[in-house]
């Protein structure tokens, strides 16, 4: 289902719930599409790593102050990336107390 669609509620449509716990309920919509982004996301920022900085590492394209300036974010934005993942999740009981993120 595309992301424009799992958006989309008419304002007509009950959300409910289906026996498994998903579908129709506009929050769990959203919250999926959040979590697939999100999920794309930290994927997309952990591969910088290995991509880009390990092989500029070993071959010594530039020098390690330069390295440490250009890759030094990535691990604290993955942490933050997986800790809002895990929030979210945890959210996601819609029947209980909402809770917090932060």
């Amino acid at each position: 289902m595309e992301e424009a669609e799992l958006l989309h509620t008419s304002g007509d449509e009950e959300d409910t719930m289906t026996d498994d716990g998903r579908a129709t309920d506009a929050r769990y919509r959203l919250t999926e599409c959040l979590l697939a982004g999100e999920r794309r996301y930290l994927t997309s920022v952990r591969s910088l790593e290995h991509v880009y900085g390990t092989p500029l590492r070993k071959l010594s394209s530039i020098s390690a102050e330069e390295h440490r300036q250009l890759f030094t974010g990535i691990q604290p934005v993955c942490s933050v990336s997986a800790m809002l993942i895990s929030k979210v999740r945890e959210c996601e009981r819609w029947g209980s107390v909402v809770r917090v993120l932060w």
